[in-house]
Protein backbone atom coordinates (compact mmCIF):
# COMPACT_ATOMS: atom_id res chain seq x y z
CA UNK A 1 0.00 0.00 0.00
CA UNK A 2 1.18 3.63 -0.72
CA UNK A 3 1.83 5.91 1.74
CA UNK A 4 -0.83 8.93 2.40
CA UNK A 5 1.66 11.62 0.35
CA UNK A 6 1.29 9.04 -2.91
CA UNK A 7 -2.23 7.99 -2.75
CA UNK A 8 -3.20 7.95 -6.31
CA UNK A 9 -6.56 6.52 -6.25
CA UNK A 10 -9.62 8.65 -7.83
CA UNK A 11 -13.52 7.68 -7.37
CA UNK A 12 -13.09 5.35 -10.23
CA UNK A 13 -11.41 2.89 -7.94
CA UNK A 14 -14.44 0.89 -6.59
CA UNK A 15 -15.76 1.27 -10.40
CA UNK A 16 -16.14 -0.82 -12.90
CA UNK A 17 -12.90 -0.36 -15.06
CA UNK A 18 -14.97 -0.74 -18.31
CA UNK A 19 -16.10 2.98 -17.35
CA UNK A 20 -13.02 4.57 -16.04
CA UNK A 21 -11.36 5.39 -19.53
CA UNK A 22 -14.34 7.02 -21.14
CA UNK A 23 -15.44 8.65 -18.25
CA UNK A 24 -12.07 10.65 -17.53
CA UNK A 25 -11.83 11.33 -21.66
CA UNK A 26 -14.48 13.73 -20.94
CA UNK A 27 -12.62 16.28 -18.96
CA UNK A 28 -11.06 17.12 -22.11
CA UNK A 29 -14.41 18.04 -23.44
CA UNK A 30 -15.69 21.05 -23.62
CA UNK A 31 -17.48 22.56 -20.17
CA UNK A 32 -20.91 21.33 -19.18
CA UNK A 33 -23.50 23.80 -21.22
CA UNK A 34 -25.15 26.77 -19.28
CA UNK A 35 -28.90 26.09 -17.72
CA UNK A 36 -31.46 27.73 -20.44
CA UNK A 37 -32.73 29.38 -17.22
CA UNK A 38 -29.39 31.64 -16.84
CA UNK A 39 -28.18 31.01 -20.04
CA UNK A 40 -26.64 34.58 -21.39
CA UNK A 41 -24.54 34.69 -23.77
CA UNK A 42 -22.43 36.96 -25.72
CA UNK A 43 -23.32 36.28 -29.44
CA UNK A 44 -20.18 39.28 -30.45
CA UNK A 45 -17.82 37.37 -31.35
CA UNK A 46 -14.15 38.79 -32.05
CA UNK A 47 -11.48 37.20 -33.55
CA UNK A 48 -9.33 37.43 -30.05
CA UNK A 49 -12.15 35.44 -28.46
CA UNK A 50 -12.29 32.78 -30.52
CA UNK A 51 -8.05 32.33 -30.22
CA UNK A 52 -8.60 32.36 -26.47
CA UNK A 53 -11.64 29.68 -26.51
CA UNK A 54 -9.29 27.59 -28.78
CA UNK A 55 -6.66 28.01 -26.36
CA UNK A 56 -9.03 26.84 -22.89
CA UNK A 57 -9.85 23.68 -24.73
CA UNK A 58 -6.36 22.90 -25.09
CA UNK A 59 -5.64 23.95 -21.77
CA UNK A 60 -8.48 21.82 -20.25
CA UNK A 61 -7.35 18.71 -22.46
CA UNK A 62 -4.51 18.47 -20.97
CA UNK A 63 -5.15 18.27 -17.16
CA UNK A 64 -7.20 15.39 -18.44
CA UNK A 65 -4.32 13.14 -19.48
CA UNK A 66 -2.64 13.79 -16.30
CA UNK A 67 -4.44 15.07 -13.41
CA UNK A 68 -1.87 16.02 -10.63
CA UNK A 69 -1.89 15.14 -7.21
CA UNK A 70 -0.37 16.48 -4.00
CA UNK A 71 2.78 14.38 -4.25
CA UNK A 72 2.13 12.39 -7.65
CA UNK A 73 0.60 12.11 -10.59
CA UNK A 74 -1.60 9.57 -12.85
CA UNK A 75 -2.57 8.67 -16.15
CA UNK A 76 -6.55 7.18 -15.71
CA UNK A 77 -6.13 4.49 -17.58
CA UNK A 78 -4.18 3.30 -15.04
CA UNK A 79 -6.42 2.97 -12.44
CA UNK A 80 -7.99 -0.47 -11.78
CA UNK A 81 -11.04 -1.40 -10.14
CA UNK A 82 -9.85 -3.91 -8.31
CA UNK A 83 -7.91 -1.48 -6.35
CA UNK A 84 -10.34 -1.79 -3.56
CA UNK A 85 -8.57 -1.19 0.12
CA UNK A 86 -7.03 2.46 -1.37
CA UNK A 87 -8.98 5.76 0.10
CA UNK A 88 -11.32 6.64 -2.42
CA UNK A 89 -10.58 10.71 -3.65
CA UNK A 90 -12.25 12.58 -6.07
CA UNK A 91 -9.60 14.33 -8.15
CA UNK A 92 -8.91 18.00 -8.08
CA UNK A 93 -10.62 20.61 -10.23
CA UNK A 94 -12.52 19.45 -13.23
CA UNK A 95 -15.41 19.56 -15.31
CA UNK A 96 -17.24 16.43 -15.26
CA UNK A 97 -18.63 14.19 -17.12
CA UNK A 98 -19.95 15.79 -20.98
CA UNK A 99 -23.13 16.99 -21.41
CA UNK A 100 -24.39 17.47 -17.83
CA UNK A 101 -26.45 21.28 -17.01
CA UNK A 102 -25.30 23.64 -14.09
CA UNK A 103 -26.34 27.21 -13.14
CA UNK A 104 -24.91 30.06 -11.02
CA UNK A 105 -26.86 30.28 -7.79
CA UNK A 106 -28.40 33.79 -5.93
CA UNK A 107 -25.30 34.39 -4.66
CA UNK A 108 -23.39 34.50 -8.04
CA UNK A 109 -20.49 32.76 -6.09
CA UNK A 110 -21.26 29.41 -6.43
CA UNK A 111 -22.76 27.02 -8.55
CA UNK A 112 -25.05 24.12 -8.82
CA UNK A 113 -26.01 20.59 -10.80
CA UNK A 114 -29.59 20.60 -12.35
CA UNK A 115 -30.14 18.20 -14.75
CA UNK A 116 -28.59 15.55 -16.62
CA UNK A 117 -29.38 17.43 -19.62
CA UNK A 118 -28.10 15.50 -22.97
CA UNK A 119 -25.88 13.25 -21.55
CA UNK A 120 -26.14 9.33 -21.95
CA UNK A 121 -22.91 8.05 -20.23
CA UNK A 122 -23.36 5.00 -17.44
CA UNK A 123 -20.71 6.19 -15.65
CA UNK A 124 -21.63 10.06 -14.47
CA UNK A 125 -19.09 12.47 -12.28
CA UNK A 126 -20.54 15.75 -11.18
CA UNK A 127 -17.95 18.63 -12.03
CA UNK A 128 -16.19 20.78 -8.95
CA UNK A 129 -16.17 23.98 -11.15
CA UNK A 130 -18.93 25.56 -13.44
CA UNK A 131 -17.76 28.99 -15.14
CA UNK A 132 -15.17 29.13 -12.51
CA UNK A 133 -17.42 28.88 -9.73
CA UNK A 134 -17.43 26.04 -7.19
CA UNK A 135 -20.38 23.65 -7.32
CA UNK A 136 -22.48 23.04 -3.97
CA UNK A 137 -25.37 21.95 -5.19
CA UNK A 138 -27.38 19.00 -6.65
CA UNK A 139 -30.77 20.03 -7.21
CA UNK A 140 -33.24 18.14 -10.27
CA UNK A 141 -34.52 21.58 -12.31
CA UNK A 142 -36.59 24.63 -11.63
CA UNK A 143 -38.99 22.86 -9.58
CA UNK A 144 -36.90 23.06 -6.35
CA UNK A 145 -38.59 26.32 -5.52
CA UNK A 146 -41.90 24.81 -6.46
CA UNK A 147 -41.46 22.08 -4.61
CA UNK A 148 -45.44 22.42 -2.64
CA UNK A 149 -46.80 22.51 -6.41
CA UNK A 150 -47.71 18.98 -6.46
CA UNK A 151 -46.70 15.60 -7.72
CA UNK A 152 -47.04 16.73 -11.74
CA UNK A 153 -44.27 19.03 -11.28
CA UNK A 154 -42.08 16.43 -9.48
CA UNK A 155 -42.62 13.77 -12.10
CA UNK A 156 -42.19 16.06 -14.83
CA UNK A 157 -39.00 16.79 -13.19
CA UNK A 158 -37.86 13.13 -13.10
CA UNK A 159 -38.64 13.17 -16.57
CA UNK A 160 -37.24 16.05 -18.10
CA UNK A 161 -34.40 16.15 -15.94
CA UNK A 162 -33.34 13.00 -15.28
CA UNK A 163 -31.96 10.29 -17.24
CA UNK A 164 -32.62 6.69 -17.95
CA UNK A 165 -28.57 5.86 -18.76
CA UNK A 166 -26.90 6.80 -15.23
CA UNK A 167 -25.94 3.45 -13.55
CA UNK A 168 -23.03 4.61 -11.34
CA UNK A 169 -23.15 8.74 -10.09
CA UNK A 170 -19.73 10.06 -8.11
CA UNK A 171 -20.15 13.25 -6.54
CA UNK A 172 -17.44 15.83 -6.29
CA UNK A 173 -15.79 16.67 -2.98
CA UNK A 174 -16.90 20.30 -3.77
CA UNK A 175 -21.12 19.44 -3.44
CA UNK A 176 -22.68 20.22 -0.35
CA UNK A 177 -25.91 19.60 -0.48
CA UNK A 178 -27.21 16.87 -2.35
CA UNK A 179 -31.11 15.92 -2.87
CA UNK A 180 -31.62 12.52 -3.22
CA UNK A 181 -34.52 12.79 -5.46
CA UNK A 182 -31.79 12.59 -8.38
CA UNK A 183 -31.52 8.98 -7.49
CA UNK A 184 -35.11 7.94 -8.27
CA UNK A 185 -34.73 10.41 -11.62
CA UNK A 186 -31.95 7.87 -12.43
CA UNK A 187 -34.20 4.56 -12.59
CA UNK A 188 -31.19 2.53 -13.66
CA UNK A 189 -28.61 3.74 -11.07
CA UNK A 190 -26.62 1.05 -9.19
CA UNK A 191 -24.22 2.65 -7.00
CA UNK A 192 -23.77 5.94 -5.57
CA UNK A 193 -20.50 7.83 -4.10
CA UNK A 194 -21.23 10.74 -2.13
CA UNK A 195 -18.53 13.35 -1.67
CA UNK A 196 -16.43 14.81 1.37
CA UNK A 197 -18.08 18.20 1.59
CA UNK A 198 -21.93 16.49 1.66
CA UNK A 199 -23.35 17.96 4.77
CA UNK A 200 -27.28 18.06 3.90
CA UNK A 201 -29.03 15.08 1.90
CA UNK A 202 -32.73 15.48 0.95
CA UNK A 203 -35.27 12.35 1.19
CA UNK A 204 -38.12 13.50 -0.76
CA UNK A 205 -39.56 11.35 -3.43
CA UNK A 206 -37.90 8.02 -2.45
CA UNK A 207 -41.52 5.83 -2.16
CA UNK A 208 -42.96 4.27 -4.18
CA UNK A 209 -42.81 1.12 -6.29
CA UNK A 210 -40.85 1.76 -9.13
CA UNK A 211 -37.77 -0.75 -8.11
CA UNK A 212 -34.94 0.54 -7.26
CA UNK A 213 -31.79 -1.31 -8.55
CA UNK A 214 -29.02 0.27 -6.42
CA UNK A 215 -26.49 -2.38 -5.39
CA UNK A 216 -23.55 0.37 -4.12
CA UNK A 217 -23.88 2.88 -1.53
CA UNK A 218 -20.26 4.88 -0.48
CA UNK A 219 -19.38 8.09 1.38
CA UNK A 220 -15.95 9.26 1.35
CA UNK A 221 -13.75 8.87 4.18
CA UNK A 222 -13.33 12.61 5.04
CA UNK A 223 -17.02 13.30 5.34
CA UNK A 224 -18.01 15.09 8.21
CA UNK A 225 -21.41 14.21 8.43
CA UNK A 226 -21.90 10.81 7.11
CA UNK A 227 -20.32 7.51 6.76
CA UNK A 228 -20.64 4.46 4.74
CA UNK A 229 -20.64 0.84 5.99
CA UNK A 230 -22.05 -2.22 4.39
CA UNK A 231 -23.69 -0.32 2.03
CA UNK A 232 -25.74 1.65 4.06
CA UNK A 233 -25.33 5.98 4.47
CA UNK A 234 -25.22 7.03 8.24
CA UNK A 235 -25.88 9.50 9.44
CA UNK A 236 -23.12 9.81 12.32
CA UNK A 237 -23.97 12.28 14.77
CA UNK A 238 -27.76 10.51 15.10
CA UNK A 239 -26.66 7.36 14.35
CA UNK A 240 -29.40 6.99 11.78
CA UNK A 241 -29.24 4.93 8.64
CA UNK A 242 -30.18 7.21 6.05
CA UNK A 243 -29.90 5.45 2.89
CA UNK A 244 -29.74 1.49 2.08
CA UNK A 245 -29.88 -1.06 -0.51
CA UNK A 246 -30.57 -3.95 -1.74
CA UNK A 247 -27.07 -5.31 -0.94
CA UNK A 248 -27.07 -3.65 2.63
CA UNK A 249 -25.82 -5.60 5.63
CA UNK A 250 -26.49 -3.42 8.51
CA UNK A 251 -24.19 -2.36 11.53
CA UNK A 252 -24.01 -4.63 14.18
CA UNK A 253 -21.71 -2.32 16.08
CA UNK A 254 -23.78 0.60 17.48
CA UNK A 255 -23.32 3.07 14.84
CA UNK A 256 -26.65 2.23 13.64
CA UNK A 257 -29.63 2.90 16.72
CA UNK A 258 -32.30 3.85 14.27
CA UNK A 259 -32.99 3.16 10.47
CA UNK A 260 -34.60 6.45 8.72
CA UNK A 261 -37.80 7.68 7.03
CA UNK A 262 -37.98 5.75 3.26
CA UNK A 263 -34.47 4.21 4.10
CA UNK A 264 -35.16 0.83 2.28
CA UNK A 265 -38.14 2.26 -0.09
CA UNK A 266 -38.73 0.55 -3.32
CA UNK A 267 -35.15 -1.64 -3.18
CA UNK A 268 -36.53 -4.10 -5.47
CA UNK A 269 -33.86 -6.91 -4.48
CA UNK A 270 -34.07 -6.63 -1.03
CA UNK A 271 -35.67 -9.99 0.01
CA UNK A 272 -34.39 -10.51 3.54
CA UNK A 273 -32.55 -7.93 5.90
CA UNK A 274 -31.18 -8.85 9.58
CA UNK A 275 -32.42 -5.73 11.68
CA UNK A 276 -29.12 -6.04 14.76
CA UNK A 277 -30.98 -5.57 18.40
CA UNK A 278 -28.93 -1.96 18.48
CA UNK A 279 -31.76 -0.56 16.50
CA UNK A 280 -34.30 0.82 18.52
CA UNK A 281 -36.23 2.76 16.34
CA UNK A 282 -37.26 2.50 13.06
CA UNK A 283 -38.96 5.38 11.09
CA UNK A 284 -42.11 5.59 9.11
CA UNK A 285 -42.22 4.29 5.40
CA UNK A 286 -38.50 2.89 5.93
CA UNK A 287 -38.79 -0.87 4.44
CA UNK A 288 -41.66 0.43 2.19
CA UNK A 289 -42.58 -0.92 -1.18
CA UNK A 290 -39.15 -3.30 -1.38
CA UNK A 291 -39.15 -6.85 -1.88
CA UNK A 292 -39.14 -8.37 1.96
CA UNK A 293 -40.68 -11.54 1.95
CA UNK A 294 -39.83 -12.03 5.96
CA UNK A 295 -38.72 -9.83 8.59
CA UNK A 296 -37.90 -9.78 12.56
CA UNK A 297 -38.17 -7.06 14.69
CA UNK A 298 -34.84 -6.36 16.77
CA UNK A 299 -35.53 -6.99 19.97
CA UNK A 300 -34.87 -3.98 21.84
CA UNK A 301 -37.34 -1.90 19.56
CA UNK A 302 -38.65 0.81 21.45
CA UNK A 303 -40.55 2.76 18.91
CA UNK A 304 -41.73 1.80 14.83
CA UNK A 305 -43.22 4.61 12.59
CA UNK A 306 -45.98 4.54 10.38
CA UNK A 307 -46.52 2.10 7.45
CA UNK A 308 -42.81 0.77 8.08
CA UNK A 309 -43.95 -2.10 5.66
CA UNK A 310 -46.79 -0.65 3.69
CA UNK A 311 -46.78 -2.11 0.20
CA UNK A 312 -43.99 -5.24 0.75
CA UNK A 313 -46.27 -7.33 -1.86
CA UNK A 314 -43.99 -10.12 -1.24
CA UNK A 315 -43.68 -10.28 2.63
CA UNK A 316 -45.22 -13.42 3.95
CA UNK A 317 -43.36 -14.05 7.89
CA UNK A 318 -43.30 -11.32 10.38
CA UNK A 319 -42.22 -11.81 13.73
CA UNK A 320 -42.75 -9.08 16.14
CA UNK A 321 -40.45 -10.36 18.60
CA UNK A 322 -41.92 -8.89 21.42
CA UNK A 323 -43.33 -5.17 20.29
CA UNK A 324 -46.71 -4.77 21.02
CA UNK A 325 -47.49 -1.70 19.05
CA UNK A 326 -49.28 -1.60 15.22
CA UNK A 327 -48.79 1.86 13.85
CA UNK A 328 -50.74 3.20 11.28
CA UNK A 329 -50.66 1.07 7.97
CA UNK A 330 -47.79 -0.98 9.35
CA UNK A 331 -48.84 -3.92 7.03
CA UNK A 332 -51.15 -2.30 4.60
CA UNK A 333 -51.46 -3.61 1.52
CA UNK A 334 -49.34 -6.39 1.76
CA UNK A 335 -51.15 -8.87 0.38
CA UNK A 336 -49.06 -11.76 0.34
CA UNK A 337 -48.54 -11.60 4.47
CA UNK A 338 -49.68 -15.02 6.12
CA UNK A 339 -48.22 -15.27 9.24
CA UNK A 340 -47.54 -12.68 12.33
CA UNK A 341 -45.70 -14.12 15.46
CA UNK A 342 -45.76 -12.80 18.39
CA UNK A 343 -49.33 -10.96 17.75
CA UNK A 344 -50.68 -12.35 20.95
CA UNK A 345 -48.95 -9.64 22.65
CA UNK A 346 -49.97 -7.01 20.48
CA UNK A 347 -51.85 -3.89 23.21
CA UNK A 348 -53.34 -1.77 20.06
CA UNK A 349 -53.60 -1.62 16.27
CA UNK A 350 -53.57 1.68 14.61
CA UNK A 351 -55.49 2.81 11.59
CA UNK A 352 -55.50 0.74 8.75
CA UNK A 353 -52.65 -1.62 10.61
CA UNK A 354 -53.83 -4.78 8.65
CA UNK A 355 -55.94 -3.32 5.38
CA UNK A 356 -55.78 -5.13 2.35
CA UNK A 357 -53.73 -7.89 3.79
CA UNK A 358 -55.71 -10.59 1.75
CA UNK A 359 -53.37 -13.65 2.07
CA UNK A 360 -53.76 -13.76 6.06
CA UNK A 361 -55.55 -16.32 7.02
CA UNK A 362 -55.50 -16.52 10.94
CA UNK A 363 -54.13 -14.50 13.69
CA UNK A 364 -54.08 -14.90 17.07
CA UNK A 365 -54.48 -11.86 20.19
CA UNK A 366 -54.47 -12.01 23.44
CA UNK A 367 -56.55 -10.47 26.13
CA UNK A 368 -53.42 -7.66 26.30
CA UNK A 369 -55.24 -6.19 23.08
CA UNK A 370 -57.48 -2.51 24.41
CA UNK A 371 -57.92 -0.51 21.05
CA UNK A 372 -58.70 -1.41 17.24
CA UNK A 373 -58.44 1.82 15.07
CA UNK A 374 -60.22 2.82 11.83
CA UNK A 375 -59.98 0.45 8.48
CA UNK A 376 -57.56 -2.23 10.97
CA UNK A 377 -58.66 -4.92 9.21
CA UNK A 378 -59.74 -2.98 6.62
CA UNK A 379 -60.53 -5.64 3.20
CA UNK A 380 -58.63 -8.47 5.32
CA UNK A 381 -60.38 -12.05 5.33
CA UNK A 382 -58.93 -13.96 8.03
CA UNK A 383 -60.15 -15.74 11.03
CA UNK A 384 -59.46 -14.24 14.39
CA UNK A 385 -58.58 -16.05 17.04
CA UNK A 386 -58.55 -14.05 20.84
CA UNK A 387 -57.90 -15.39 23.79
CA UNK A 388 -60.26 -13.81 25.96
CA UNK A 389 -64.25 -14.20 26.22
CA UNK A 390 -66.39 -12.52 23.65
CA UNK A 391 -67.29 -10.41 26.77
CA UNK A 392 -63.81 -9.52 26.34
CA UNK A 393 -63.48 -8.88 22.86
CA UNK A 394 -66.64 -6.52 23.13
CA UNK A 395 -64.97 -4.42 25.68
CA UNK A 396 -61.82 -3.80 23.13
CA UNK A 397 -62.12 -0.20 22.33
CA UNK A 398 -62.60 -0.29 18.39
CA UNK A 399 -63.20 2.24 15.94
CA UNK A 400 -66.78 1.97 14.69
CA UNK A 401 -65.95 0.91 11.42
CA UNK A 402 -62.56 -1.19 12.47
CA UNK A 403 -63.54 -3.52 9.80
CA UNK A 404 -64.54 -2.57 6.51
CA UNK A 405 -64.69 -3.75 3.28
CA UNK A 406 -64.51 -3.75 -0.26
CA UNK A 407 -66.75 -6.55 -1.18
CA UNK A 408 -68.74 -9.05 -0.15
CA UNK A 409 -65.80 -11.30 -0.43
CA UNK A 410 -63.07 -9.19 0.90
CA UNK A 411 -64.12 -9.78 4.77
CA UNK A 412 -63.20 -11.00 8.02
CA UNK A 413 -64.85 -14.60 8.40
CA UNK A 414 -64.89 -14.94 12.05
CA UNK A 415 -64.10 -13.78 15.60
CA UNK A 416 -63.12 -17.30 17.50
CA UNK A 417 -63.28 -16.34 21.42
CA UNK A 418 -62.99 -19.24 24.23
CA UNK A 419 -66.61 -19.26 24.64
CA UNK A 420 -67.97 -19.39 21.36
CA UNK A 421 -67.49 -17.77 17.57
CA UNK A 422 -69.62 -15.20 15.84
CA UNK A 423 -69.27 -13.08 12.25
CA UNK A 424 -68.56 -8.90 13.28
CA UNK A 425 -70.96 -6.55 11.11
CA UNK A 426 -68.95 -4.93 8.61
CA UNK A 427 -69.30 -1.53 7.34
CA UNK A 428 -68.70 -0.15 4.00
CA UNK A 429 -65.74 2.61 4.33
CA UNK A 430 -67.84 5.42 2.90
CA UNK A 431 -71.25 4.33 5.29
CA UNK A 432 -72.31 6.46 7.86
Amino acid sequence: MKNKNEKLMTAFDRIDSRYIGEAMEYYAEKPAKKSVFTKKMNRFVTVASAAAACLLIVALALPSLLIEREHGSYTPTDVHAEDTNSEIQTPPEHDGTKGLIYEIREDGETARFVSFGACTEETVVIASTYDGKPVVEMIMGPYWDHRNSGDNVRMNAMSSYGSKDVKHLIISDTVEKFDDTIMKCCPNIESVYIGAKVGKMRRWLFSGGEGEKIVKLEVSPDNEVYMSSGNCIIEKATKTLFRGCETSVIPDDGSVEVIGYNAFAGAAGLTSIVIPDCVTEIESDAFGWSALESITLPANLQKLGPSVFVGCQKLESVDLNGFTQIPRSTFGSCIALKEVKGSENIVEIEDDGFDFCKGLESITFGKSLKKIGYGAFYACTAVITYEGTIEDWNAIEKDEKWHTYTDANCVLKKIVCTDGEFVPVAQWPGKN
